[in-house]
This record gives structure tokens, C-alpha cells and sequence, in this order.
């Protein structure tokens, strides 16, 4: 079984899974420039030194698996995830991305026949938040429920009741609706519905402004999905501040 080192960039809100009990989409690129999609991953049940975290840099053995055939997935044995270190600097995670290169368009992701990858947009107009049903489905419930009857800890998976939009221009011009999957903008909810009563006007500017503002070198870490490869989600957000990293990428 081969062995990968690689830079974890994105990790989304966990979902229920009737074969994995629940499962993160989790994102990065090797130490070869490539992309990987690694699934399945149980992030929450996994054993504390093996949890990583955005911008760890794990070790696995991976296969390709049968059932998904995009070209960056990889299916890793759990039991072999090493944590070997974690990049704050700018300027040491720029080293990884650049060498994943990048993408302008959606469309070119597609005809390069790419399920994964990096785009930098012109430029971006809103962050919407809908609501949405705060349980789970009768068919999610089952999957936690049936999953829930093999593990000795029982860990609760709350639903986020709601849905967040990304609305972005690509460089030539074209407007895009994007669903938002990243664990970042979800946890940051959970944590501030206590805080704040306006908590989805407060998220909404800390991501417009911190995360997405004119100070900021946007990047977006996109992917499809599987069973509907024609629609691409936002998996993470790659954002540099602007000046901080002297060899630019674009």
C-alpha cells in the first residue's frame, strides 16, 4: 500500500454515513504537487494523536478506491494517520499550494478533466446564509443510529441549521452561486450562536472582512461532488494577507 505526506488544506462539517458512521471531506496536496481528496475519515473518533487539524502535514498509506473515480481521491487507512507537523507561516504553506498550481475557471478544472483544485476569483460579491432544518433527516438518523450500535463512545453529531453561499466572479467575469462545506464558517456559527443574537449577520462580516476582504489574497479551495461531478463546492478558503508572501502566486 503506497504512503503520501500531505498537506491538509480543507476539512468539511462532518456528515453521517451508514458504512463510516460519519465522515469529514477532507482536502491537500502531497508532497508532489498533487491534489487528494482523502475519504472516508472519521476526524471525530479517530485516536487523539492522529486528529489533525487545517494545515497539518499527516502521513497515511491510501489506495485508489473503486467506487470513486476522480483522479484526486484517495481512500487512506485510518489506522496509519501520523501527524508530522503543522505550517502557521504564510510564506511555508504558499511552498505547498504553489506547487498544485492553480485554476481560473471552473471550466477549465472540467476540461482538464479535474475534480479538485485552487481558483482565485475576481472578485467576491456576498456570503449568504439560508436556513435550514436544524435535525437530521429520517435517513441521516438511521445511518447515526445503526453506527452508534458498534462504538463503545457515543459522540453526538449536532446538525448546523443552516446553509452558506458563496457568490463570486471568476476572472472573466462569469457569476457563480457556490455552496460553502468548510468546517471553519460551520464551527464558527456553532460558536457564536450563543454569543451574539444577530449571529448570521456577525459570521457573514467575519468572513466578507476577514476572510474575503480587499486585504486578503483570496483563494479558493473548490471540489465537485461525487454523485453530481457537475456541481462544485467551496471546501476551504486559502487567504493570505496581501504583502505577505513576496513571490506571488497569479
Amino acid at each position: 500500500m503506497p504512503q503520501e505526506r500531505i498537506l491538509i488544506t480543507v476539512r468539511t462539517y462532518p456528515t453521517p454515513s451508514s458504512q463510516y458512521l460519519e465522515t469529514v471531506c477532507t482536502g491537500g496536496i502531497t508532497e508532489g504537487g498533487e491534489w487528494r481528496r482523502l475519504y472516508p475519515i472519521p476526524l471525530r473518533y479517530l485516536d487523539g494523536n492522529q486528529k489533525f487539524h487545517t494545515y497539518d502535514i499527516i502521513r497515511s498509506d491510501v489506495t485508489i478506491p473503486r467506487s470513486d473515480r476522480r483522479p484526486e481521491s484517495r481512500s487512506p487507512d485510518n489506522r496509519t494517520i501520523e501527524v508530522q507537523g503543522h505550517l502557521d507561516e504564510w510564506d511555508s504553506k504558499a511552498n505547498w499550494v504553489r506547487s498544485a498550481g492553480f485554476f481560473e475557471t471552473i471550466t477549465a478544472m472540467e476540461e482538464q478533466g479535474r475534480s479538485m483544485g485552487m481558483i482565485y476569483p475576481a472578485n467576491v460579491d456576498d456570503i449568504l446564509i439560508e436556513e435550514d432544518s436544524a435535525e437530521w433527516t429520517a435517513e441521516q438518523l438511521e445511518k447515526l443510529n445503526q453506527q452508534q450500535l458498534f462504538i463503545s463512545e457515543n459522540k453526538p453529531l449536532e446538525k448546523v441549521p443552516r446553509k452558506f453561499w458563496l457568490v463570486w466572479k471568476d476572472v472573466q467575469g462569469k457569476s457563480n452561486k457556490s455552496r460553502i462545506l468548510s468546517w471553519e464558517i460551520h464551527q464558527t456559527w456553532r460558536n457564536w450562536r450563543t454569543r451574539y443574537l444577530n449571529v448570521d449577520e456577525r459570521v457573514r462580516e467575519k468572513f466578507m472582512n476577514d476572510i474575503c476582504g480587499d486585504t486578503i489574497d483570496l483563494g479558493l479551495y473548490i471540489g465537485n461532488y461525487a454523485m453530481h461531478p457537475q456541481h462544485f463546492a467551496i471546501l476551504g478558503f486559502y487567504h493570505p494577507p496581501k504583502g505577505t508572501i513576496h513571490d506571488t502566486l497569479w
